[in-house]
């Protein structure tokens, strides 16, 4: 599909289109359109073609919101000159990137994957210009009904229909230009979303597996929302986690993660893995893809803890109990001086217990019960948090592990041979 050009001189197509009158009486048209399109300013517009509706709300350029239907499920485009967010309200997901040099268009195109034309045109002023100055580069456009708002090129299904409004705005197309017909209309702006809304998780990628949960009532889903959404995007971040008497230290930042635990003591900075064996003193390091990190880890006898494997995804562990879920509170307690939340969590195959400071949302105990065939429930887990705040500490905590006095250093590659 050809994208529109945003850096024609807006000069050039004027020039193009005065040009053209001498040749073509229908030319006319297209020159008021072009200057109507250049005082466009803020705008917005909605339109249909192929069925579809889009919605295109542009504010000087410096930001365009951007609403379509894709299979019956709606989606929003945020983007701006430096920042792009694709925000499915179903999931209440959102991908954020920074724009690249391409233009608002190339983001927008590439995050939909297919517009129509026309509709790509209208993403900005000079999109519209370039649009306006395609069409006009024929010489065989002729006012229909001698009606210089209706313009026509060729005759019947083989030819390409354009009607304007008073304000030589182009407000309906149709024909073998246009592989659908298009109905435009156009409205002031008067709000503009900034972007996603809080409550909405930044994810890598949309993932349908999961659904939202089932709150109580407005209390629940404050503190649930902030407590799952405060556990997604942890760039950096340090938490020890107690289960069963055993504790694990996961540090993250950045790029570069460290897990310790009984067993072991790992670092990995999305290239050189360090696993050191803690029983056998041996210190294994080398180059690792990160789809190969949880089996290489596994080959050295520990594991990538679950929470880890999440934060990895920049996802939150409590997103999956939560799916589905019917979730209230049920009491608050005090610790280590601060206000603490109990939340229950029903769901289908287990029952939850979490308990989440209130102040950051953050989570400091999950217990959870599975549900047996016969209705009874069976402890399986449970897991208390202690998370590390300070910066200095975590990225101390995560620098390259140098080999211990007494410990041998091997090739990560020979691991497991």
């Amino acid at each position: 599909m050809h994208l529109p050009v945003w850096d024609v001189p807006n000069t050039m197509m004027l020039s193009a289109m005065v040009a053209a009158v001498l040749y073509n009486p229908a030319a006319g048209t297209f020159q008021e359109a072009a200057i109507s399109a250049r005082k466009m300013g803020d705008y917005e517009v909605r339109i249909e073609a192929g069925g579809a509706e889009y919605l295109i709300q542009n504010r000087s350029g410096q930001q365009v919101n951007f609403t379509y239907d894709e299979d019956g499920e709606q989606h929003l485009i945020y983007s701006t000159k430096s920042q792009f967010f694709h925000y499915r309200p179903s999931l209440n997901q959102h991908v954020a990137k920074v724009s690249e040099n391409g233009g608002l268009a190339n983001e927008i195109f590439a995050a939909s994957g297919h517009l129509p034309p026309v509709v790509l045109g209208f993403l900005s002023p000079q999109g519209v210009l370039t649009l306006l100055d395609e069409l006009s580069t024929s010489n065989d456009w002729t006012r229909r009904k001698n009606n210089r708002l209706m313009l026509e090129e060729g005759v019947g299904s083989s030819g390409t229909q354009l009607l304007f409004d008073e304000q030589f705005r182009l407000v309906a197309a149709a024909g073998k230009r246009f592989p659908h017909s298009v109905k435009i209309s156009y409205a002031p702006l008067t709000t503009l979303d900034p972007g996603p809304p809080q409550t909405s998780s930044m994810v890598a990628r949309f993932d349908r597996n999961v659904d939202p949960p089932i709150y109580a009532d407005e209390a629940a889903q404050e503190l649930g929302d902030r407590a799952v959404h405060a556990l997604e995007n942890l760039d950096q971040a340090a938490v020890s986690i107690l289960d069963s008497g055993t504790e694990t230290n996961i540090y993250v930042n950045g790029r570069t993660i460290r897990q310790t635990d009984q067993d072991a003591d790992w670092n990995f900075d999305g290239r050189t893995l360090t696993v050191t064996e803690l029983a056998t003193k041996v210190v294994w390091s080398g180059s690792c893809k990160p789809g190969d990190l949880v089996d290489t880890v596994a080959k050295a006898g520990t594991r990538v803890d679950p929470v880890l494997r999440m934060m990895m995804r920049r996802r939150s562990f409590l997103r999956p109990l939560f799916s589905k879920a019917e979730v209230s509170i049920i009491g608050e307690i005090t610790v280590e001086g601060k206000t603490a939340v109990i939340m229950n969590v029903e769901a289908e195959d287990a029952i939850h217990s979490v308990i989440i400071r209130r102040d950051d949302a953050m989570v400091l105990s999950l217990s959870s019960a599975i549900r047996m065939n016969d209705g009874t429930t069976a402890p399986s887990s449970s897991r208390r948090f202690k998370w590390m705040t300070k910066q200095k500490a975590i990225e101390a905590a995560v620098e390259s592990i140098a080999v211990p006095p007494g410990y041998e250093s091997r090739k990560l590659s020979d691991l497991g041979s």
